[in-house]
């Protein structure tokens, strides 16, 4: 990932441009923008984007024609698309899955499920991680377990552990989003052991022996207790 690296975005209201550009603050890329399919089309041919994310409904073509003419072209057709749809409408979340897209979000727009939609595909986006210290339980092959987690974000979190399960395993999940003893809201999660911090190997040494899990299934309203929780941190609202 460097900076050559680009994003287009495409939506006819400017407000929402705005949102997208501020969702995407952080992100090692080069932000385009355009107004329509066709100019963004266009666009795509002169500066073959990374990633696209393209508003459904649009003047003209909709986001789903502009993605099946993209995947049309050779050239273009790599580029990962992904339709930004209205609420309510699973007409265009079909639409735009039989034209081809690489991944589909619904509006009102969640930053946090923006930014994991986004980087599945664009590593340059990165993911808001905080420092903090909740309880989280899980559940693993051998049994029930009860820990810390001391950094959470919207794709993961670290867990405080002198055992570890093996990489790549699938763990139940249950957190707490406060500090132990508080009254925080649980939400559930799945998730699969990405990396492991020992003494003999720290990959982290800044972190105590534990490892770290990647989500990879979070319901919709737990996501959004989440991306709460994670302002709250951003904001300072809670000490860590």
């Amino acid at each position: 990932m460097n900076a050559s690296s680009s994003i287009l975005l495409v939506d006819e209201s400017k407000i929402f441009l705005t949102i997208e550009k501020q969702f995407l603050r952080t992100a090692l890329a080069t932000l385009h923008e355009a107004h329509s399919a066709a100019a963004a089309l266009t666009l795509c041919r002169e500066r073959l984007p990374h990633l696209v994310y393209i508003a459904y409904e649009l003047p003209g073509q909709n986001g789903a024609e502009f993605c099946r003419m993209l995947k049309q072209e050779p050239k273009l057709s790599r580029i990962p698309v992904i339709v930004i749809c209205e609420e309510s409408r699973p007409d265009q979340v079909a639409a735009s899955q039989r034209a081809g897209c690489n991944g589909v979000l619904v509006k009102p727009l969640d930053r946090l499920r923006f930014l994991e939609v986004g980087r599945s595909f664009l590593v340059g986006i990165r993911e808001l991680r905080r420092s903090c210290m909740v309880t989280v339980r899980y559940r693993g092959k051998p049994g029930d377990f009860t820990t810390r987690g001391l950094d959470i974000g919207s794709g993961g979190l670290f867990l405080d552990s002198s055992d570890h399960p093996p990489l790549g395993e699938v763990l139940r999940l249950q957190i707490q989003l406060c500090r132990p003893g508080g009254k925080g809201p649980w939400i559930e999660a799945t998730g699969a052991v990405a990396w492991i911090n020992t003494r003999e190997r720290p990959g982290k040494p800044s972190h105590p022996p534990g490892f770290g899990v990647r989500f990879t299934d979070m319901n919709v309203q737990d996501s959004g207790l989440l991306s709460d929780y994670l302002a709250g941190l951003e904001r300072g609202g809670e000490k860590v």
